[in-house]
C-alpha cells in the first residue's frame, strides 16, 4: 500500500509527521512509496485487549484505568435522509441527542460529494483540500469509460477530413443519414474478415450504440413484452420503462455463469442480449446463442444484440456477431459501437445492422428503420466518419490492438489478484469487466464502502444492475495501467486480512 517515506530517515511516517512535504523530524523530502504493511484490525484488537482483562491478575483499579485508556464506547448507526434522496449513515454513541441535530458534516473524500458537486457552494474549497492531500488519492475502477487516446491514424484521418472540409472541392454538407458508403464498406470488410457477409444497405451509421438501443424501440408498439437479463445494463430497462412496456427479468447467477438461457414458459417479443455482457463480462458460446436464436424464431420475437464489447473476444468458441449464428438474420438486430474498439466515447460513432430477412406482420424492419433514420436523424458528421473508417485500415487495426491489449493486461492484473485471494469472478478474459463475488459474505454496497475505506478504490456495486447482482461487484479494466496495479495490490492485501 502507498505510505509516506522519509528519504533520509528511511522509515514510514504518519500523515501528521509530514509538514509541507518534508519530514517533521529531519526536514528531508517525503515521497509516496509502495510498501507491504502489517494491517491491524484496530477494533477487534481493542476488543481483545478489553475482554482479556478479565483473565489478567491485575488489581481492579488498574483494569479500570486500562479500560478507560482503550476507550471502547457503544453506539449505533443512524441513517439521515437528504433532499437528494441519498442516505447518509452516521455512527453515534449519543442517540439521546439526535432530536437536536441541525446539520451533518461529510468528509471531503466521501463519494457522494462528486454527485452533489453542482449543489455545493464551496466546491472550490473541497477541490483544494483534495488537491492538498494527494495521499487520499482514490483509484477509480468503476465507470466503463476508456482512458487511452485515439490512435494516430484516427487522429490523422480526422485532421485530413477537417482540412478537406475547409476547401470548396472537399466541403461536405448534409450527408446520407444512414452513413457514407466509405465507412459502411469498411464495416463490411471487418465482418467479412470473420466470415460474416453483410450487404451495404443493411448497415446504418449512428452516433453511438446507446442512442440506437433507445431509438430502435420506436419501431415497436408499447404492448410488446421485453425480456432483459438480471443483472442488466440499466439503459435497457429505462428505455422501455419510459415507453410503458412490460419487462420480464431473466434471472442469472453464479451457478450458470451469469449467462441466462431461454425458458420455454416465458414469452417475450423483444429480447436483449449483450455479449460479452455489461456488467458481468460473461460471453455466450455459439451453441448457446443458437438456442436463443431458435427460441426467438419459435416465438416470433426479435433479439436486440448489443455487441459493443465484441472486440475483446479472443476465445475462438465465442461469437463476435449474432449473425454468425444460423437463422439470426430472421430474428435479430445487431447494435455496435466505436467507443470501446477505438476509444470513441467522446467522439461518438456506432452502427446498427438490420438484415433484409427481418420481417414482422408483413413489414420489412430494414425498410422501416431506413425510413425512421432518414426522417428523424441527420447523420454522423463527415469528419467523424472518416476517423471511424481509419479504424479498419491495416495500420488502424494494428494501433487499435495495442490499446485493446493495454486494457486486456489491466484485466489480467485484476484477475490475477483475485485468483491469489481465492475470490470467484467471471469476465476479464474476453471482456474489460471483472464481475466478482463480494468477499466475506458482504453485500454489494457494504463491499463498496469497505473497498473505499480499506483500499481507496471505487468500483460499481452489483446490486445497482438488478436484484441478482446483490453480493457482487464490477471492476473495470479501462483505467491507467500503473494505477490498476496499485489498486490490485491494495485489494489483494486487504482481502487477505479478512
Amino acid at each position: 500500500m502507498p505510505v509516506n517515506w522519509c528519504t533520509s530517515c528511511k522509515c514510514v511516517l504518519a500523515n501528521e509527521e509530514v509538514v509541507e512535504g518534508v519530514c517533521e523530524r529531519c526536514g528531508s523530502e517525503v515521497i509516496r512509496k509502495e510498501k507491504s504493511q502489517w494491517m491491524l484490525r484496530i477494533t477487534k484488537y481493542a476488543d481483545r485487549l478489553i475482554d482479556d482483562l478479565d483473565d489478567v491478575d491485575f488489581i481492579e483499579r488498574v483494569k479500570t484505568q486500562q479500560r478507560n485508556w482503550i476507550g471502547r464506547s457503544t453506539g449505533t448507526e443512524v441513517t439521515f435522509k437528504t433532499n437528494t434522496e441519498d442516505d447518509i449513515t452516521v455512527y453515534t454513541t449519543r442517540v439521546d441527542t439526535l432530536f437536536g441535530v441541525t446539520y451533518t458534516v461529510i468528509s471531503p473524500e466521501h463519494p457522494l460529494l462528486k454527485k452533489w458537486q453542482p449543489l455545493i457552494k464551496n466546491w472550490d474549497e473541497v477541490a483544494a483540500y483534495q488537491e492538498a492531500h494527494p495521499e487520499k488519492e482514490i483509484i477509480r475502477l468503476g465507470i466503463g469509460d476508456v482512458t487511452q487516446p485515439l490512435a494516430k491514424c484516427v487522429v490523422d484521418a480526422m485532421h485530413d477530413a477537417v482540412t478537406e472540409m475547409g476547401t470548396k472541392e472537399g466541403f461536405h454538407g448534409y450527408g446520407p443519414e444512414q452513413g457514407y458508403p466509405f465507412l459502411k464498406q469498411a464495416i463490411q470488410g471487418y465482418y467479412a474478415g470473420r466470415g460474416t457477409k453483410l450487404d451495404e444497405d443493411e448497415i446504418f451509421i449512428s452516433d453511438g450504440a446507446k442512442s440506437d438501443l433507445a431509438n430502435v424501440l420506436g419501431l415497436f408498439d408499447v404492448d410488446n413484452t421485453v425480456l432483459v437479463p438480471d443483472p442488466v445494463y440499466p439503459t435497457y430497462v429505462d428505455d422501455n420503462v419510459t415507453d410503458g412496456r412490460k419487462i420480464i427479468y431473466g434471472r442469472t447467477s453464479q451457478e450458470n455463469g451469469f449467462l441466462g438461457m431461454p425458458d420455454e414458459n416465458v414469452k417475450a417479443d423483444i429480447i436483449y442480449i449483450c455479449s460479452p455482457n455489461n456488467p458481468t463480462g460473461a460471453a455466450y458460446t455459439r451453441d448457446q446463442l443458437k438456442v436463443w436464436v431458435d427460441y426467438a424464431r419459435k416465438n416470433d420475437a426479435i433479439i436486440l444484440y448489443d455487441a459493443a464489447y465484441e472486440c475483446f473476444i479472443s476465445d475462438g468458441d465465442l461469437a463476435r456477431s449474432i449473425f454468425e449464428i444460423e437463422g439470426a438474420r430472421e430474428c435479430a438486430i445487431e447494435i455496435c459501437s466505436f467507443s470501446k474498439i477505438a476509444g470513441f466515447t467522446g467522439t461518438r460513432c456506432g452502427y446498427t445492422i438490420v438484415p433484409h430477412e427481418l420481417e414482422r406482420e408483413g413489414m420489412n424492419i430494414n425498410k422501416l428503420w431506413l425510413r425512421r433514420q432518414t426522417t428523424k436523424f441527420n447523420g454522423v458528421p463527415y469528419v467523424v466518419q472518416r476517423a471511424a473508417a481509419a479504424v479498419f485500415t491495416e495500420s488502424g487495426m494494428a494501433e487499435i490492438q495495442q490499446n485493446l491489449d493495454y486494457y486486456r493486461k489491466n484485466a489480467k492484473v485484476i484477475a490475477d489478484a483475485l485468483d491469489e485471494c481465492g475470490v470467484w469472478y467471471c469476465g476479464g478474459k474476453n471482456s474489460p469487466y471483472i464481475w466478482l463475488r463480494c468477499p466475506g459474505g458482504m453485500k454489494s454496497w457494504e463491499f463498496f464502502d469497505w473497498l473505499l475505506e480499506n483500499c481507496g478504490v471505487v468500483g460499481t456495486p452489483g446490486v445497482g444492475f438488478g436484484e441478482c447482482g446483490e453480493g457482487y461487484f464490477r471492476l473495470t479494466a479501462f483505467g491507467d495501467a500503473e494505477k490498476t496495479k496499485v489498486a490490485a495490490q491494495r485489494i489483494k492485501a486487504a482481502i487477505q486480512t479478512l
